[in-house]
């Protein structure tokens, strides 16, 4: 896969995971996953180092990988609907001290 623009939607495709060409994408800004059937996301979501907006609301995820610290010029991220634990979204915001988070 080669992705030409900066934003990649997949929003409720029925994915249960993410096809790892994805992460191979360093100029990829915005990434829309949200309404898919995704219970985990690979730590190689830390490779998107130009990652601005990560939308993964309505999905069943329960935590993220710690690699998603790695994103720092990311600035938004939906989690809306997720059941995501107290003590998780604790984490989350620690790894993402400047960025917008929706829970």
């Amino acid at each position: 896969m080669n992705i030409s623009t900066t934003a990649l939607d997949l929003h409720g495709k029925q994915l249960t995971k993410i096809r790892p060409s994805i992460f191979q994408q360093p100029k990829l800004q915005i990434l829309l996953l949200y309404g898919n059937e995704l219970t985990s996301v690979p730590s190689e979501l830390g490779n998107l180092i130009n990652l601005q907006t990560l939308d993964l609301s309505y999905t069943p995820l329960r935590s993220l990988p710690a690699e998603l610290g790695k994103l720092t010029k990311l600035q938004k991220l939906y989690l809306s609907s997720c059941p995501i634990p107290e003590k998780e979204k604790q984490k989350i915001k620690s790894w993402l001290p400047n960025c917008k988070i929706e829970f």
